[in-house]
């Protein structure tokens, strides 16, 4: 069975990281994911410890840009986020195009105890997974 190639354009990597160990996870059988995040930031420790504790693991980029997608071949586009949103449409890449609106989580979670970041994490880490379970 062929897989359909998704693609995952957040702002900041979280969101599309755990879109993309979401859909290993539930949908692996269906789509082929990648992610690509705006930001060149990685994700904080916190987020990544998140992810740890249902063992989805963060995705490792194949060299994946804006620049570049022209070149590769993609289903589905998901954006997660309106600059994400706006920065595929100015791309030429042709796929089904779905917008979710994932709230970048870096300006959210500054100020919290580390309590409260782990709290928040964990939120969106579900919110994140309804959201693939829809598919």
């Amino acid at each position: 069975m062929n897989k359909s190639k998704i693609l995952y354009i957040s702002e900041e990597a979280l969101a599309g990281q755990l879109a993309h160990a979401w859909t290993l996870r539930l949908k692996g059988n269906e789509y082929e994911p990648f992610a690509l995040s705006l930001s060149p930031e990685p994700m904080d420790t916190l987020a990544s410890h998140v992810m740890r504790e249902l063992e989805l693991s963060p995705y490792t980029s194949t060299g994946l840009n804006l620049g570049n997608l022209a070149s590769h071949h993609f289903d589905m586009i998901v954006t997660l986020s309106p600059s994400a949103s706006s920065a595929v449409e100015r791309s030429p890449v042709e796929a089904k195009k779905i917008q979710w609106d994932v709230a970048p989580v870096n300006d959210r979670v500054q100020g919290m105890a580390q309590e409260e970041v782990v709290a928040f994490y964990r939120e969106y880490r579900e919110a994140v997974r309804s959201l693939v379970e829809a598919l």
